[in-house]
């Protein structure tokens, strides 16, 4: 699965904590539709090992770009590339996919409509609020999502345990807000030579 649950950035102007999820939800609703673009350092972690760290960029209409040390995912809203560089090879997919949508907007939006939404209690020292989602049938595939929000109303962490007992995390740092990321950073061209797996 590819990067499906990730993302998501959004300052809310707000200097006091909502006292429920769903007032929280709202608001980072309402912050990220004035959201151009967005990057930021990102580090993913599987099942607690630290696995990649690289860079993240994102801008409206769900185009993206991840870079990683050996790992390139671009998409334009509408077609996703992998490219593996170890391997030398392109597995090129529809965006809209289920297994390799990286929607922030489906995240955003979708999920507090298909789940139950909860504040739950971690990390008061620090002064942060977790936002936990529960689905509320079968038709998303994971157990629970659960979104850090910190003191200045920023999500900077995403955490996803799925059907399979498998834990992902996902941390955004430096984040840097509307700073007119140039738009062929969501445009990728197949390196000469690379192996193509085209499964649109």
């Amino acid at each position: 699965m590819i990067f499906r649950i990730l993302f998501l950035f959004v300052f809310v102007s707000s200097t006091v904590f909502p006292q429920s999820a769903q007032e929280i939800i709202l608001k980072v609703q309402k912050k990220f539709n004035s959201v151009i673009d967005l990057k930021s350092n990102i580090i993913r972690v599987d099942n607690n090992s630290e696995n990649l760290i690289g860079k993240f960029y994102y801008a409206k209409q769900d185009k993206y770009r991840i870079v990683f040390n050996y790992v390139t995912i671009v998409s334009n809203g509408k077609t996703v590339w992998q490219f593996n560089k170890k391997l030398n090879r392109v597995v090129i997919t529809n965006a809209n996919e289920e297994e390799n949508s990286f929607s922030l907007k489906k995240i955003i939006f979708d999920y507090p409509k298909k789940c139950k939404a909860k504040i739950v209690t971690e990390n008061k020292s620090k002064n942060n609020y977790i936002i936990k989602f529960t689905p509320l049938n079968s038709s998303l595939s994971f157990k629970w999502v659960k979104l850090t929000v910190t003191k200045n109303y920023l999500i900077n962490q995403f955490e996803m345990l799925d059907l399979n007992n498998n834990k992902t995390t996902i941390k955004f740092d430096n984040i840097k807000i509307n700073s007119n990321i140039n738009l062929n950073k969501f445009k990728f061209k197949i390196p000469t030579g690379a192996k193509v797996v085209d499964l649109r």
